[in-house]
């Protein structure tokens, strides 16, 4: 059995948050005993009539969890008021006051139908119109204004009642003391309103008044007057006053409940503020607030919790909201005169006074023990209210709680796993002490799976836990350490924050274990020190640790601060400044194309501005930082390359070339030369790679020493150097051709050199090796020497080149180019002259002089020349069928010139609708006896016809189908071609137009081949 009567005594001594742990006074505290037990002082006991219910035995994280109890107090009542911690009952003609669950008031009284409570004032409401008032339970006052039922009573402190009557009348009554006596003023605010007033809420310096089809609020301070009126259909009515969240604050609000209609409005002064609505599925008797998140409706047969988002001005339904409802139940008598405090409602059913009371969250905590629930859901539980993911527990105060939570959970975990010895608990038991940040508690739970023989669980289920782990003691720390694998001792480092870290303890197990990778997070943290862990990872000396000294390197340079942090910029200035000056002193045992990277990363930006510092000038004997990367490349380049190094080596010596100083260009360039070589010989690296680095060569101009030794290494770029030096220009360029593997050389070397008009003495070769080069080679040369060449020289490879050349062309250079498309390449015009803009005008003696019908029928068209333009379309459309259906090729020709009378015929028509027309003089032209007897008699194959005669059956049915019937009927012969009548027919199919053509002109449709339906 389960007994954890120690935990339950520790919980007696807290309060959660804001709110006490016992129920409200008048309850007598009955949560805290048995339901069985009995007030003898005044016979009264409270029987549960429904114990706590959750929705699931196992509480997820984000459950709802909704406790709610309900009470009978065995009080007899005919109408009873609710004033902070006292019950005022009337029964059996007599007022009886009871304070916490005493009677400490009573005297008699006949026929009360209403009574409202403020602090020390009572005013009861009678049968025949009558208020008596009375303070401190002594009578000082009587009201006589109305004549009929007292329906609603409400008071305002320091003495202002309210009321309303039967008859429909609404009185407030002034009450001001004098030396002896009262002076009552009268003011009448409602006179026979068509329905009486049957509920009045007093906040704040309001009154607000329901009758079945009209809520108004009355301002009384420090002027009478209305502030709003609300009006609604016939219906019930409640009103209550609460808080909800607006925007992280407390908004006051008010709820009006009409029948099954819920509205919660602010009452600002001068100001309707409309926040939210729920509408029910059944009519209620009552929606009142819980807390600034929950509020209870009533309805004849139960009750609802519902759950308040957080508000935003302006109509929203929180009924949409899944979440809304968190709890409903059943109450199978009928419910009356409901009344709320705090976190109870009170009810009467049968004549008897009950009370509903949602429980905060330790009420809770402990009825899961006295209902012996499982550990894992009071865990659970627990845990949920820690970290915040529990709705539907009124007046949670998270920072307060957890501290109770605190003090409560080493109690709880000792009773926990001494009576269950089983090791789910055991893994629930250490969750929770993560989820609730009571890792304190670790050592406490090893002892008991000790004593337990679980003790290799649970190093079992702390490995799995350590990705949730951050701190822990550091006993707990050295233990796990000990006990864990070394994979799992890095993992648990990595997680854990510093102050949980016992340093020169894990210093000792990255010796003994040989891992290192603990350091890499301690040693930045700890000490700024971005050192140690690389002199430790270097001693060891392996290729692996060798390159995660570079990747840690390559890490700080990113400003990450392992594993994945951002490391302070002033720290990270120091670590770039430490970590350079390391990697100096080591530059030979770490040659690779990873070291390359990082000392190119060293001298860009913005680590070369972190290393503008008197340290790093003093351990460089330097004065400028900018000559930094000089000294930097001295030191490298003292250095023997390995073999399979000189790539990566000559590519850092490309990118950092323009920032340094050669001492000793000819051993670069023996170097360079003897790569190029490698290249030739072998083929053994990309061209793109081959131009960066010779690019070095035009860096270290001038320089001719080693001409000779270039020929001996093939090298062509330092040739043409010499050559061109020698002002022998062809010959520089002919060196390049002497190599086949270098003739696209000539365009990079040509690219760094300025202009001579000697190169064009081997245009001709230049023109003709790469067309694309040739045009990159163009855009840096000026404009005026391919005006030139166009001249001298309008070949179809200057044609080709200039389709590469993307800078802006001259105007002059645009007409010739079209000259030359014209010439060379006429069935591309219309492509080119969509692509670029040209001027049109000007080319238009061009395709006349030419008889380019095409590019005449193109301009026509872009100057809005529709028909003129269609003509000169179709004529070279009918030309090119035939060419195809005659010799079979062309097909993409004619595809392409259908699409330009298509596209001529819709621009025509987006211009002006009447230009419809085109379509049906199109299929004319194209569908009649002549056309049928030159082509499409002739015609064998037609699947490049079937999507253009697509467009254009598709346009004629969308222009006019009895033309399209005419034509039809017209050409009988054209269409039972089979080919035709079935390119014809899957068509119509395909789009379905055959049953809107069928149904609109059946009576003139004649033609098997119409009919496919």
């Amino acid at each position: 059995m389960m007994d954890l009567s120690e935990v339950l005594a520790e919980s007696d001594s807290h309060e959660i948050g804001s709110i006490a742990y016992s129920i409200d006074e008048i309850l007598n505290d009955s949560m805290c005993r048995n339901d069985n037990q009995e007030n003898h002082d005044n016979n009264l006991s409270f029987e549960s009539l429904a114990s706590s219910r959750i929705q699931k035995e196992q509480i997820e994280l984000d459950e709802k969890v909704i406790p709610i109890k309900i009470y009978s107090t065995q009080l007899q009542t005919k109408y009873y008021a609710i004033n902070n911690q006292e019950l005022i009952n009337f029964y059996n003609k007599e007022i009886t006051i009871y304070n916490k669950n005493k009677i400490t008031n009573r005297f008699p009284q006949s026929n009360v139908i209403q009574i409202a409570a403020n602090n020390d004032i009572l005013a009861l409401g009678f049968e025949d119109g009558q208020i008596l008032v009375y303070q401190s339970y002594k009578f000082i006052q009587k009201l006589d204004f109305h004549t009929s039922i007292i329906t609603a009573l409400g008071i305002q402190l320091p003495l202002i009642v309210i009321s309303a009557d039967q008859q429909g009348n609404v009185a407030l009554f002034n009450i001001k003391k004098k030396w002896f006596g009262y002076d009552i003023e009268t003011q009448v605010i409602i006179e026979k309103a068509d329905f009486p007033f049957i509920s009045i809420l007093s906040h704040d310096k309001y009154f607000t008044l329901g009758s079945a089809t009209l809520v108004f609020t009355l301002s009384v301070l420090p002027d009478i007057k209305i502030i709003h009126v609300f009006q609604k259909q016939k219906s019930s009515i409640d009103l209550h006053n609460g808080i909800i969240q607006h925007q992280n604050e407390n908004l006051k609000v008010i709820s009006i409940q009409w029948n099954s209609f819920i509205q919660i409005l602010s009452y600002l002064d001068n100001q309707e503020w409309y926040i939210s609505y729920h509408s029910a599925d059944e009519s209620l008797l009552a929606a009142r607030f819980i807390t600034s998140d929950i509020m209870v409706t009533v309805s004849p047969q139960g009750f609802q919790l519902l759950s308040i988002p957080n508000m935003v001005p302006g109509k929203y339904s929180f009924k949409s909201n899944p979440g809304a409802v968190l709890y409903e139940h059943q109450y199978y008598k009928q419910i009356q005169q409901i009344k709320s405090y705090k976190t109870n409602i009170f009810f009467v059913s049968e004549g008897t006074l009950h009370n509903m009371h949602i429980m905060n969250w330790l009420e809770y905590f402990r009825q899961l023990i006295l209902d012996k629930k499982p550990p894992i859901t009071i865990l659970n539980f627990l845990a949920s209210i820690y970290n915040g993911k529990i709705k539907g527990i009124p007046g949670l105060d998270l920072e307060e709680d957890q501290k109770v939570i605190k003090n409560l959970s080493q109690q709880l975990i000792k009773s926990l796993l001494t009576i269950y010895k089983d090791k789910q608990v055991l893994f629930r038991c250490i969750q929770y002490c993560i989820q609730c940040e009571q890792c304190n508690l670790l050592d406490t739970i090893k002892d008991l799976a000790i004593v337990n023989n679980l003790i290799d669980e649970y190093y079992k289920f702390m490995e799995q836990s350590i990705q949730s782990l951050t701190s822990i003691p550091k006993s707990t720390f050295i233990d796990l350490s000990n006990n864990f694998s070394p994979e799992s001792f890095q993992k648990l480092v990595i997680n854990l924050s510093l102050s949980s870290i016992d340093v020169g303890f894990t210093y000792e197990e990255c010796q003994r274990k040989k891992i290192y990778t603990p350091l890499l997070y301690i040693c930045p943290r700890k000490e700024e020190d971005f050192i140690t862990p690389l002199n430790r990872m270097f001693e060891i000396n392996t290729p692996q640790l060798r390159d995660k000294c570079l990747w840690f390197i390559e890490l700080t340079q990113k400003q990450v601060l392992f594993p994945n942090d951002s490391i302070q910029i002033d720290v990270w200035r120091k670590a770039i400044r430490q970590q350079i000056l390391w990697l100096m002193e080591v530059l030979e045992i770490f040659q690779s194309e990873q070291l390359y990277k990082i000392l190119y990363r060293y001298l860009s930006h913005p680590c070369f501005g972190a290393l503008d510092h008197q340290e790093i000038m003093d351990y460089f004997s330097i004065k400028d930082i900018r000559d930094l990367p000089t000294v930097v490349y001295d030191k490298i380049s003292k250095i023997e390359l390995r073999k399979s190094i000189i790539l990566h080596y000559l590519l850092f010596v490309s990118k950092i070339i323009d920032d340094i100083k050669v001492k000793e260009p000819d051993k670069l360039l023996l170097i360079i030369f003897s790569f190029n070589k490698g290249y030739i010989e072998n083929y053994n690296l990309m061209p793109e790679d081959l131009d960066q680095i010779l690019s070095i060569i035009h860096k270290l101009m001038p320089h001719f020493s080693l001409f000779i030794e270039a020929q001996e290494y093939k090298c062509v770029d330092y040739i043409a150097y010499s050559l061109q030096n020698q002002e022998k220009y062809a010959e520089a360029i002919d060196c390049f051709f002497q190599y086949e593997e270098l003739q696209l050389r000539v365009y990079g070397w040509l690219e760094l050199q300025e202009f001579n008009e000697r190169f064009l003495d081997r245009i001709d070769k230049l023109l003709k090796l790469d067309y694309e080069k040739c045009g990159k080679l163009f855009q840096r040369w000026p404009i005026e020497v391919l005006e030139n060449l166009i001249i001298k020289i309008p070949s179809p490879e200057l044609l080709q080149v200039l389709k590469y050349v993307e800078m802006e062309f001259s105007h002059f250079i645009k007409i010739k180019f079209i000259d030359m498309l014209n010439t060379y390449e006429p069935q591309n015009i219309i492509r080119w002259l969509q692509a670029k803009p040209f001027p049109l005008e000007d080319l238009k003696d061009i395709f006349q002089r030419t008889g380019n019908i095409e590019g005449i029928a193109f301009i026509q068209e872009q100057n809005g020349y529709y028909q003129q333009a269609q003509i000169n379309y179709l004529m070279l459309y009918i030309q090119e069928t035939l060419v195809y259906i005659t010799k079979s090729k062309g097909a993409d020709r004619v595809a392409e010139i259908f699409n330009h009378i298509m596209r001529n015929c819709k621009v025509a028509v987006e211009a002006d609708d009447t230009n419809k027309s085109l379509y049906l003089s199109l299929a004319n032209k194209l569908f009649n006896s002549e056309i049928y007897y030159s082509h499409w008699v002739k015609l064998k194959k037609t699947h490049i016809f079937n999507s253009q005669f697509s467009q254009l059956f598709m346009a004629l049915f969308r222009y006019s189908t009895s033309e399209l019937i005419k034509i039809i009927d017209a050409n009988s012969l054209i269409f039972n071609l089979v080919h035709l009548k079935n390119s014809f027919i899957s068509v119509f199919k395909e789009f379905s137009y055959e049953r809107q053509l069928l149904k609109k002109h059946q009576s003139v449709i004649i033609f098997d081949n119409l009919l496919i339906i």
